[in-house]
């Protein structure tokens, strides 16, 4: 195996990273990205409405405040158990599965709203559309927050962080489009409080579910041989371009030849550790209760505005 020198490498690879920098990302790949970054989009606008909107349809339909956040804690508590099993479908197929459960979970919400505002309105039907319908919801929310990871692994890892940061600016974009659909659909349908903006997240999640049809799941592969050169290359500037591109592949190879190596003498000094003795560790525990603690107080600030805006007499 051939050896190089710390400093050689250390100048070879950012040799590289200047020249990856300066390539654009394919475009195939670049369509991958906005594709995923349109599905977090409708995505995430499904909870920003999920979240607005439940918690005053279960009051408005006679249920017990007590009540009121629960439908949004059975989403939440579906997503936790259910993640670990989804995270081995993170494909195509996989993300059709989760489209689908969120259309299943707005009908059900919808089939609540005439339920409990109907003629004949029963405030126990409606309360048990709307949490069976979270629970279908907590399916669909485990892929949408998979969205992020997939782009990364579509694109090449040069890309990575750029392919994560354009998915992420669909969920700014679904900060908008959630709350606005609300607003112009809530009381479309007269007699039914919040049905119209349930008919409006069902026709998003279609936009959904077409997206993800025309969308590439397939992961990004290295393209083995020698780089690609402009076949109508001629003379000395086909030559050389030939000859730069071999060189940058042969240096890829030496570095990624001697990570290698170096990864495995360290696996065999160092053998993998329990799950149980990971997150026992201060640190993991720390990361976790921050998580936690962000988590809680971001949701628990979405979920209560609305009902106190509510009783102070606001509207949507």
């Amino acid at each position: 195996m051939t050896y190089v020198s710390p400093s050689l490498s250390n100048s070879m690879a950012a040799s590289i990273a200047d020249l990856s920098a300066a390539k654009p990302m394919p475009m195939q790949r670049r369509a991958s990205v906005l594709g995923l970054s349109a599905c977090f989009c409708l995505g995430m606008s499904n909870l920003f409405t999920h979240v607005s909107v439940t918690s005053l349809a279960i009051l408005e339909a006679g249920a017990s405040p007590q009540l009121a956040l629960v439908p949004l804690g059975a989403a939440k508590l579906t997503s936790t158990f259910a993640a670990p099993f989804l995270a081995r479908h993170q494909t195509k197929a996989g993300f059709a599965c989760g489209a689908l459960a969120g259309l299943v979970g707005n009908v059900l919400c919808l089939v609540g709203m005439y339920s409990g505002f109907g003629p004949q309105g029963s405030t126990a039907s409606a309360f048990g559309c709307v949490v069976s319908a979270s629970i279908f919801f907590g399916i669909s929310d485990v892929y949408i927050q998979f969205t992020r990871l997939v782009a990364a692994s579509v694109t090449d890892p040069e890309h990575k962080a750029s392919a994560i940061s354009y998915t992420i600016a669909g969920g700014s974009f679904a900060a908008l489009l959630g709350p606005e659909t609300v607003k112009h659909t809530a009381m479309a349908v007269p007699g039914v409080p919040y049905a119209g903006a349930y008919i409006g997240l069902i026709v998003l999640f279609v936009i959904y579910a077409g997206v993800v049809a025309v969308t590439d799941f397939s992961p990004y592969e290295p393209v083995e041989g020698p780089c690609d050169v402009d076949a109508n290359s001629e003379g000395v500037a086909g030559t050389a371009a030939a000859a730069s591109s071999q060189t940058v592949r042969r240096s890829q190879e030496v570095i990624q030849e001697k990570e290698e190596e170096e990864e495995h003498a360290l696996d065999s000094v160092v053998p993998p550790r329990p799950f149980l003795t990971i997150i026992t560790q201060p640190r993991f525990m720390l990361a976790v209760g921050l998580s936690v603690v962000s988590f809680v107080s971001m949701v628990g600030l979405m979920a209560v505005t609305p009902v106190i805006m509510r009783s102070e007499g606001a509207t949507l």
